[in-house]
């Protein structure tokens, strides 16, 4: 979303299509991507002020881990927090997506732990040089080291006998190990 003009369009049909998602699906949460840069135009916020506040609650917003190419906020700071508080003051779950890469780091967590609710850690890269024994000690140690902010944890690209019959239970796994995705009913809008 580097092109801004773009973005403007972009946002422009979302702003018809989130709403009725949300509205005609109530039984579902829905986990809607966003790159930091798109934090950094301000009609990113006027889409999310324009949502219902009843429906915000099962909208959770996963930030990539793209760098923003331009940005306004402070150059030491990780991640935008002024912009992050003003997503969180709407009512919205901030997710940190791919949790570990790009600019998705343990110091920005750090900088942010109340503003997020949930991490996704991916071991798709881990898995092509690491053996699961380590990708199960980092797994661990990354969760041991953020366990009194009490976050949701999903792995991602898990896809692995042998990964997931070790990872606990209560971490959420997105992977396609047992099946690949089925539509149990279609989604409306």
């Amino acid at each position: 979303m580097t092109d801004h003009d773009q973005h403007k369009q972009y946002v422009t049909e979302l702003a018809v299509i989130l709403p009725k998602v949300l509205s005609h699906n109530p039984n579902y949460t829905f986990s809607f991507n966003l790159d930091y840069q798109e934090l950094f135009y301000e009609e990113t916020f006027t889409l999310f002020e324009q949502i219902d506040p009843a429906l915000r609650s099962r909208l959770k917003l996963e930030l990539t881990e793209r760098l923003p190419l331009n940005r306004t906020n402070a150059y030491d700071e990780f991640l935008p927090k002024v912009q992050l508080e003003r997503l969180s003051a709407l009512g919205y779950q901030l997710v940190l997506d791919d949790f570990l890469a790009g600019v998705n780091s343990l110091a920005g967590l750090f900088e942010v732990p109340h503003l997020i609710s949930r991490i996704k850690i991916s071991v798709l890269h881990l898995k092509r040089f690491l053996p699961i024994d380590t990708i199960i000690d980092i797994i661990n140690l990354i969760v041991t080291a953020i366990d009194d902010m009490a976050l949701e944890v999903v792995i991602e690209g898990v896809e692995d006998s042998d990964l997931i019959k070790d990872l606990p239970t209560s971490w959420r796994q997105q992977s396609f190990y047992y099946s690949s995705p089925v539509n149990v009913e279609p989604i409306t809008f």
